[in-house]
């Protein structure tokens, strides 16, 4: 089951988070990605408005992700 916002509220505290937490209770993020589950880890960047900008997997830099950062805000 995917953890709901008081779960994500309570990580957030114990870890001392500095940077968002979210918590997605219905999955509703991995079912409208192009991820399909099979191979993990899972990753995909995502814009300020919730827009997936890439989905990739592996393990370690997350390059792929950045440069779609990077591409999506111009630089």
């Amino acid at each position: 089951m995917p953890p709901l916002g008081g779960t994500a509220t309570a990580y957030a505290t114990a870890i001392g988070a500095t940077y968002p937490v979210l918590a997605d209770p219905t999955d509703g993020v991995a079912k409208g990605s192009p991820w399909n589950g099979a191979t993990l880890p899972g990753h995909c960047a995502m814009a300020p408005d919730m827009t997936i900008l890439k989905c990739w997997t592996g393990h370690g830099e997350d390059t792929q992700g950045y440069d779609a950062i990077k591409a999506h805000a111009g630089l």
